[in-house]
């Protein structure tokens, strides 16, 4: 099936690349944007700010004041002892594509659709013995992604013959070192990084700094493709320094030695120009982006099978044709840029398919739907039959929609980027038979993912387990934020409970004070429910505690959050007078104003004002999340509308002991 890469660059804020099929329904989606750029993959020069023997790891600075975490399995032997300011490592000569090669390459390109054909049948044979790997009952992850394990490998085996030593005793705080990102932040935990740096291309992977680790993907089974290849890494590897080593990608199946060289010439300058850059900058730098989407598009997700690549923006469509042109000067024409005034990915139909995708609940075709719910601990996804009645019976209509869903759910898993421990509820079914059905079905759909992958069985309840690597952050990570409303629970407390929390709260702050004025500020709802619903429970705390209570719309809360202020008069202060005392003061007196809202309305509405405001006692209690005061603009309308009546209003003394609830900064 011929398909085609659509890549929307025409914000310079993101850029979206989506993989389609004849229908236009997409198999693939990528995505960037300005403000969450990936670091995984990038290359910096850093400086070591702390080393933990405890952990027996050093943290770095590799810019902007970002702190990474470096294991000392991950520290090249070269950096031991070695000097502060002085990088380990050299430029690696470009090896020589003979006569042979070109030749090869000639009689390729004459031959080029009966290849494609042999590469056709590899891939079924590749497909045929991934999938009996993947029905084995213990699932490694090397038999999903053989290249993860060479990469587990060389961090291991480099610092096998250094287990004796320790991180303190070799490495000095302030070193420089040059370092890849291999995970992300996330949450509290720092980037993770390497020193052992590799260079991915099309074809092949440059392990710059890691000697006598050359191999081939796992993935390429065909005996023909491996021994061709073997011969292939041998003629590398006899013509670099033993200080490098070479990998042969799975898409490197079936290809020349012409194309396979000039790929790996292609790294060999990569690495070259990231030396020469570290050697003149100071540390800690940036030094190279690996994470570029439109280098990651034709390098990850561009294949025999893509007719066009078809790209919206100027810029992208330049930076797609260079690289292009660097790595596969042939494939070049197959670029085209989109030139039509109606939006790329509105003319292919893809905005209505990528809105979906925000939606926990996905459609089936025969009337059944599937509910997506990630959480904190793992992502849950449940199958229901819903209006589907076209079977005859209910074992019949739980296969058919459990086909559907484990066919959907495979693609949501790669569209969505779903990671870590997913467990899938299947509708249940009665014959065991059926499970392996369904469990087959399920693997070959996720034959082609690049993630590693590990499936248990449908149990007795009906329930998949799997675990999926994490590749990237999700999509909804990527593209959504908490709510600002609910903070990201989802829910929000009921009216009726938040007015009597409200209530309980006002008597538990009370109770034990001098109190004559509490002001309550909360949501405009939850304020109407309260004076609609709750007058006799006012009226009986005002009676009970002497106090006068008094309700203000808060502009900044939330239906579930709400602030207290406890009003004390002094005994020339009346209630009445109170209404009177704006909340600033004189600009003689801002310097004694800690409150930075306060500071700003005495400063710019009256300055000339010779109204006193005495520091008032804060007291934080926290119920579900952060509240602020009372707002500017709020204080500004209660402060213009008391300031006509109070020309020559003498110096008073203002109330003491403001105190508010859920808030943790005023």
């Amino acid at each position: 099936m011929s398909k085609r890469i659509i890549i929307d660059a025409s914000y310079p804020n993101e850029t979206r690349v989506a993989l389609i099929d004849n229908s236009c329904s997409i198999a693939e989606i990528e995505y960037e944007t300005a403000s969450k750029h990936l670091i995984k993959g990038n290359i910096y020069l850093a400086t070591i700010t702390n080393i933990e023997p405890s952990l027996q790891a050093a943290f770095i600075d590799y810019g902007n004041g970002k702190s990474g975490f470096l294991p000392f399995s991950e520290i090249h032997p070269n950096y031991y002892h070695n000097s502060i300011n002085h990088l380990p490592f050299s430029t690696i000569p470009l090896i020589e594509i003979t006569s042979d090669d070109i030749k090869e390459q000639e009689l390729y390109n004459n031959l080029s659709s009966g290849k494609e054909i042999n590469i056709e049948e590899s891939d079924i044979d590749d497909s045929k013995i991934i999938t009996a790997l993947k029905n084995t009952e213990n699932i490694q992850n090397d038999e999903i992604d053989p290249l993860s394990k060479h990469n587990e490998q060389n961090s291991v085996e480099s610092s096998m013959p250094e287990k004796q030593q320790e991180i303190q005793d070799v490495i000095s705080k302030g070193q420089m070192v040059l370092v890849q990102a291999t995970k992300e932040s996330r949450g509290n935990k720092n980037a993770s990084f390497t020193t052992y740096i590799s260079l991915s291309g099309k074809y092949c992977i440059l392990n710059s700094n890691l000697p006598n680790n050359s191999g081939i993907s796992r993935r390429i089974t065909n005996s023909e493709d491996r021994k061709q290849l073997k011969s292939i890494v041998g003629d590398i590897i006899s013509k670099i320094t033993n200080t490098s080593s070479v990998v042969i990608r799975t898409a490197g199946a079936g290809r020349t030695s012409y194309e396979i060289k000039k790929d790996f010439n292609y790294l060999l300058k990569l690495w070259n120009e990231i030396i020469n850059t570290a050697i003149q900058v100071n540390s800690p730098a940036f030094i190279h982006i690996e994470n570029d989407i439109i280098r990651r598009t034709i390098l990850d997700m561009y294949n025999i099978s893509v007719t066009e690549i078809i790209i919206q923006g100027k810029e992208a469509y330049d930076c797609a044709v260079k690289f292009m042109n660097a790595i596969l000067p042939s494939d070049v024409d197959k670029i085209k840029e989109h030139k039509s005034i109606i939006p790329i990915f509105t003319q292919y139909k893809l905005e209505e398919q990528l809105a979906t995708l925000y939606k926990p609940i996905v459609n089936l075709p025969s009337g059944g739907y599937i509910v997506i719910n990630p959480t904190e601990a793992l992502i849950a996804i449940d199958v229901n039959s819903g209006k589907d009645t076209s079977e005859q019976n209910i074992e019949e209509t739980a296969i058919k929609t459990n086909l559907e869903a484990a066919k959907e759910i495979s693609r949501q898993i790669k569209l969505r980027n779903l990671s870590g421990l997913i467990t899938i509820d299947f509708i249940c079914m009665l014959d065991s038979k059926n499970h392996k059905l369904i469990e087959k079905s399920f693997k070959q759909y996720l034959i082609n993912d690049k993630a590693r992958i590990q499936i248990d069985s449908i149990n007795h309840l009906g329930v998949l387990q799997m675990s999926r690597q994490r590749l990237r952050p999700s999509f909804l990570e990527s593209n959504s934020v908490i709510c600002s409303h609910c903070n990201g629970k989802g829910i929000v407390r009921a009216e009726e409970s938040n007015a009597m929390i409200i209530l309980r709260t006002i008597e538990n702050e009370i109770y034990a004070s001098k109190s004559n004025i509490v002001n309550i500020y909360a949501h405009l709802h939850s304020i109407t429910y309260i004076l609609n619903n709750k007058r006799a429970e006012i009226a009986a705390i005002e009676k009970k505690y002497n106090v006068q209570l008094k309700f203000y719309n808060d502009f900044q809360s939330t239906s579930d959050s709400f602030s207290i202020e406890k009003v004390t008069l002094s005994s020339n202060t009346t209630k009445d007078s109170i209404l009177e005392t704006p909340l600033v003061t004189s600009s003689k007196l801002l310097d004694n104003i800690e409150n930075p809202i306060l500071k700003t309305v005495a400063n710019n509405i009256i300055p000339d004002s010779k109204i006193l405001l005495t520091k008032r006692k804060q007291r934080k209690a926290t119920l579900d999340r952060e509240l602020q005061i009372p707002s500017v603009k709020k204080i500004s309308k209660v402060i213009n509308k008391k300031r006509n009546n109070h020309s020559k209003t003498e110096t008073t003394k203002l109330v003491k002991g403001r105190k508010n609830i859920d808030a943790k900064n005023t």
